[in-house]
């Protein structure tokens, strides 16, 4: 037996012996709540959600559950932490900032990635992440690293600072090349021109306006251009324990400016 209500029978409420039907064939159907209410809908006695006028409220736990399997769930629920958003079922989680265009893509099990204009520029991996393009910092933000915080990369607006001693603590600064015959360790000035290398099993050259002046050999070292003192009449060259056994010249010359001398 069906309650028919209307001039054409537009609304009908009735029971099918399983379930129980409102049955409007006609325009819209409404439920006005009272000013300053809410339309609450229970299950089995308990709360679920209502529809207030801010929009729709859902109680701590409760979920909005969208897709056929109820692949995409959003709730809040205080033990987990707060809000979440979950992908329980099949494919990616994506979030776009418009139609086509990725922002943020989560793998379940997996990455992590981040876009720019539909352009991947972060991803997290197994062992840590990949960046595509610039990480830009500010000045005197810094690159840190260590559990202690003990090292730091930065740019104070004045100078690029390498500090290994950031916490406190004292640190070395390690740089390796690679194996033989895969070079070494390069400066070059912004112009381009050579400051110093340290090639692999091999020697190293120092610079001065893109000029070597400097290489250290097997047994030796080289120097490009005159030796000279930092001030006058002050270093020696060698000592009374360790002194330099020959010395190699075409002509001799000694200019003696002192009081007196032993040749």
């Amino acid at each position: 037996a069906k309650a028919r209500f209307g001039g054409s029978n537009d609304l009908q409420i009735y029971h099918d012996g399983t379930n129980t039907y409102l049955d409007n064939n006609t325009g819209q159907f409404n439920i006005d709540a009272a000013s300053g209410n809410g339309i609450r809908f229970l299950v089995d006695g308990v709360y679920q959600c209502q529809v207030y006028t801010s929009g729709i409220d859902l109680p701590d736990t409760k979920k909005l559950r969208l897709g056929d399997s109820e692949d995409l769930q959003i709730f809040h629920d205080g033990s987990l932490g707060g809000s979440n958003i979950a992908h329980v079922g099949s494919g990616n989680l994506h979030i776009r900032a418009k139609s086509g265009e990725e922002s943020i893509v989560a793998v379940p099990d997996g990455q992590v990635e981040i876009y720019h204009d539909s352009s991947k520029k972060f991803e997290t991996t197994s062992t840590g992440v990949t960046i595509s393009g610039n990480a830009k910092f500010a000045n005197n933000d810094k690159a840190i690293f260590g559990t202690g915080n003990d090292a730091a990369i930065y740019h104070n607006d004045t100078d690029f600072i390498i500090n290994a001693q950031d916490s406190g603590a004292t640190r070395n600064v390690y740089l390796y090349a690679g194996t033989t015959g895969e070079g070494g360790i390069y400066f070059y000035s912004q112009a381009g021109d050579t400051m110093f290398k340290a090639l692999t099993d091999s020697s190293c050259f120092l610079y001065y306006d893109n000029a070597l002046k400097f290489r250290t050999m097997t047994d030796h070292c080289e120097i490009r251009g005159h030796l000279l003192p930092d001030t006058n009449n002050t270093d020696d060259i060698g000592s009374s324990s360790k002194r330099f056994r020959n010395i190699y010249t075409n002509d001799l010359n000694l200019s003696n400016k002192g009081s007196s001398n032993d040749v």
